[in-house]
């Protein structure tokens, strides 16, 4: 079981991983509810936030093996966090599986040490499976940090594994997938019906045909078991209204009954889209003259990469690292070292109304003027953390419309004084096509340091990312740049590798 990332969820950006064990239930609609999930996690307690990061990754948590039933796991990343579930049922014979559940009775209740990008719950995953299938290479391509995606890889390149791969949407795909069959009216209208301030005797409700008018009843109480599911309204207060809203859909007669229609299943499955690391290679020109970069990634993913098999909208980049080579100056630099960067651009809708939001710190490089003549600006490393919060839309599909107000603070030998505070803005959009092919992302950035070193920055880019294949890009970047009431142009051509 694959739940997707969680980016508001530190211990779930990368996604989690677990497995089900099927029992045999005759009837049941849906007997694979009725088995039980095993999955690994560390202990964390109540910590959260950048206390969580620091104790997972220096391993201070315990970790252990659970056992629950699997609708409890359903509702707990499905309902609760909206995560989309991939399911992959495993070819394992029945003497393997009774070997794995011998395995899961000895190790309940035994600590291990929970590392976040190593022993984490998809390394000890692999441990299960392969004391299951001793012969199975898949534990074999394992790296320094375990990433579930690359867990999922790594099972579908074991011959015979793998049976089947399933997708189980989420409470917010269903949500939005029924909205899209509704007009904006009919959507208002349900999202009304839903918060109270419109009932099923409504007017309009007994204007509309048999059939939109059951739509529109059945998302009202969608949304409203959404709204219930994640703590917003109380049960008091929704159940009178989910009962109404219920009781009005079974009035409605329509001629031929049908099923609801199901969300269609992604295009491209984790598995199979690019791998999660990345190096690059290439070259360009900044206020320093021309250069060439070299660049690596261990995870996972930016706004501009190929979203099949990721979560759309979301970007999680930790430890990256780009070097930038000025021949004519005959210097080596450090451009960039990310510790985290991570953005999150869930699109609010008439149903769904989630908070955009992102979050950097890392050594980043800009334009500061040059020690020997003040008049000149050179790029040098800043010590950067920034963080903000805003919204995202899509008007047209592929099109995603963004924008943030952050905060910026900055430390450094180079500034004067050595640091620097900011408030700022960010717009963005991104472009790209059905099959993935090709991205564009354009973005307007301000920043006004209004404490320390003071200077307002404008940065005016585009980028546009071309697919060569699944693990191959060519990346085009420009810019306009402005600080210090000094402006120039910034370009830049990239080779990407993913693997």
């Amino acid at each position: 079981m694959f739940p997707e990332a969680f980016l508001n969820n530190p211990a779930s950006m990368f996604g989690h991983s677990l497995l089900r064990v099927d029992v045999a239930h005759e009837g049941a609609p849906e007997p694979e509810l009725l088995g039980f999930a095993v999955s690994f996690a560390g202990a964390t307690g109540t910590d959260d936030g950048l206390l969580y990061a620091v104790k997972g990754l220096l391993g201070f948590y315990p970790g252990y093996f659970n056992l629950r039933p699997y609708y409890e796991t359903v509702a707990e990343y499905g309902d609760w966090e909206s995560r989309d579930i991939w399911e992959y049922r495993l070819a394992l014979t029945p003497a393997e599986v009774e070997r794995l559940l011998e395995h899961v009775w000895e190790l309940e209740g035994v600590a291990f040490s929970y590392y976040y990008f190593d022993e984490n719950c998809t390394w000890q995953l692999l441990g299960l499976l392969q004391v299951a299938r001793p012969e199975a290479r898949f534990a074999e391509r394992r790296r320094p940090w375990v990433i579930p995606a690359d867990a999922l890889r790594a099972l579908a390149e074991e011959p015979g594994l793998v049976a089947e791969v399933s997708w189980r949407p989420s409470s917010a795909t269903r949500l939005r997938f029924a909205a899209g069959s509704l007009g904006a009216s009919e959507q208002e209208l349900a999202r009304s019906l839903a918060a109270g301030a419109a009932t099923p005797t409504d007017g309009r409700l007994a204007a509309l045909p048999p059939s939109v008018r059951a739509d529109v009843l059945a998302l009202a109480y969608d949304r409203l078991r959404y709204a219930y599911l994640r703590g917003e309204i109380a049960r008091d207060e929704s159940a009178p209204r989910a009962r109404a809203l219920l009781l009005a859909r079974s009035a409605v007669v329509l001629p031929e009954p049908e099923e609801p229609a199901a969300p269609p299943r992604p295009a491209v499955a984790p598995e199979n889209g690019h791998h999660s690391s990345r190096a690059s290679l290439g070259g360009g020109v900044d206020r320093g003259g021309g250069y060439l970069e070299l660049g690596f990634r261990p995870a996972l993913q930016d706004l501009l990469d190929p979203e099949g098999g990721y979560t759309a909208g979301a970007q999680v980049q930790m430890a990256s690292v780009a070097l930038r080579v000025y021949p004519d100056a005959a210097r080596v630099r450090l451009e960039d070292l990310v510790l985290v960067d991570v953005e999150s651009l869930p699109a609010w809708d008439r149903m769904l109304r989630p908070i955009a939001w992102r979050m950097d710190l890392g050594v980043r490089s800009r334009a500061l003027p040059d020690a020997g003549d003040r008049r000149e600006l050179d790029p040098r490393d800043v010590l950067r953390a920034s963080a903000g919060g805003g919204l995202a839309f899509d008007p047209l599909p592929h099109l995603r419309l963004y924008g943030f107000a952050e905060a910026v603070a900055e430390a450094g030998f180079h500034l004067e004084p050595a640091y620097a505070l900011a408030p700022g803005a960010t717009l963005g959009v991104t472009l790209g096509e059905p099959d993935d092919r090709m991205k564009l992302h354009a973005y307007a950035r301000w920043r006004s340091f209004v404490v320390g070193d003071d200077t307002t920055t404008l940065s005016l880019g585009l980028e546009q990312r071309f697919a060569v294949g699944r693990d191959t890009a060519i990346v085009l970047r420009g810019a306009r740049e402005q600080a210090y009431g000094r402006g120039w142009i910034e370009g830049q051509a990239l080779l990407e590798l993913f693997f």
